[in-house]
């Protein structure tokens, strides 16, 4: 069963003891996910790995290191169908560090350091066939600080991402509503002015009729008075006045009847 990720003294071949990068740094995002990434392996699924960075996957899963990728082998050990090599789990712990990588990388599933120390394989007795393989893990990711402070990471990035596309909707929804009430406003105030309008047509028509209603009673009038005057003139030439002066008074009543 696979304890976690390497420790200080299995960190990365050819890296900082504390990991990728330096103390703080955390591993890259490619590493104790299951998959090998790093090109050198047989079992290679993207190859986005630096190399040297994604040893703990790839000593579990990646079939081997591919030929052009092996180092110095030591005659007697090497590609005898057998791990020897004593860092790794399964070996028989015959050879030298760095000196079967063929096989190692093949059968030695994994490092040491990834098992709990009561639970690493057996030591390969030679002559004796080899126990059945089983997974290091089915289905479960690594128990490590390296790999639980990435999957923390990851879920805090995605809950920020959550409330990242929440607000961006919260903004959106209440544009939407800030736009719809916008449009009824400018609606309401578009009927105001209508309204408005209306009224005062209304109104310059209700002062026009009044108008000619007062022109209409001036003519009127005007006419009255005329008709009045033109009717006191004719009943004037109809019955001249007589006259009645004293030095007329004899001569009108020697005049005959």
């Amino acid at each position: 069963m696979v304890w976690g990720a390497p420790g200080p003294g299995h960190a990365y071949p050819g890296r900082s003891p504390h990991g990728y990068g330096g103390p703080g740094w955390g591993p890259p995002p490619w590493a104790f996910n299951g998959l090998c990434e790093d090109t050198r392996y047989e079992t290679s699924r993207g190859g986005g790995a630096d190399t040297g960075t994604d040893e703990y996957d790839c000593l579990l899963f990646g079939n081997g290191l591919k030929l052009g990728n092996l180092g110095k082998e030591q005659q007697g050990f090497a590609r005898n169908g057998v791990c020897d090599d004593p860092a790794y789990a399964y070996t028989t712990g015959l050879g030298r560090p760095g000196r079967d990588q063929y096989d190692c990388t093949r059968l030695g599933r994994g490092l040491k350091s990834f098992y709990r120390p009561h639970e690493l394989p057996p030591p390969i007795v030679v002559g004796q066939p080899s126990p059945p393989s089983k997974p290091p893990y089915a289905g479960r990711p690594p128990r490590s600080d390296h790999g639980g402070r990435h999957d923390r990471r990851a879920a805090e990035e995605r809950q920020r991402e959550q409330e990242r596309r929440e607000q961006a909707e919260a903004r959106r929804a209440a544009d939407a509503e800030r736009a719809a009430r916008d449009m009824e406003e400018q609606a309401e105030r578009q009927r105001q002015m209508q309204e408005q309008a209306r009224r005062a047509a209304d109104a310059r028509e209700e002062a026009a009729r009044a108008a000619e209603a007062q022109r209409a009673a001036e003519r009127a009038a005007a006419d009255a008075r005329a008709r009045e005057a033109a009717e006191q003139r004719r009943k004037a030439s109809a019955n001249p006045p007589r006259n009645t002066s004293p030095k007329n008074e004899d001569f009108g009543r020697i005049l005959p009847q």
